[in-house]
């Protein structure tokens, strides 16, 4: 048997199987991590089609490149679809001041 609940705390899920409970790790963390991996395969050089959405908000603004550069997202001069502003001030908050993963980013 499978289940899926919350607890113990806010963004805690427990999974039951087989009548054992398993705690996993607050969501939040989760979709941060999956926000950062998303923003360094799209630094990678590989042309790929889902990149082009992206490209084309960013194009005015250095592209790719303005990931290697400490900036405000809501300083930007150009207006991003939500799910891409809420991307960027997860990379801004995670990269703040740690220089060596800026410059660990490939282009």
């Amino acid at each position: 048997m499978f289940a899926l609940s919350f607890g113990p705390g806010p963004g805690y899920l427990l999974v039951q199987f087989s009548g054992v409970f398993y705690r996993l790790t607050q969501l939040e963390s989760v979709i941060e991590a999956q926000i950062i991996l998303f923003l360094k395969r799209y630094a990678n050089n590989e042309n790929r089609s889902w990149k082009y959405i992206l490209d084309s908000c960013l194009r005015n603004v250095g592209g790719s490149f303005l990931l290697k550069c400490n900036f405000d997202v809501c300083s930007l001069p150009v207006t991003l679809p939500c799910f891409y502003t809420e991307c960027l001030k997860s990379w801004t908050t995670l990269m703040e001041g740690d220089n060596e993963t800026l410059n660990g980013v490939e282009q």
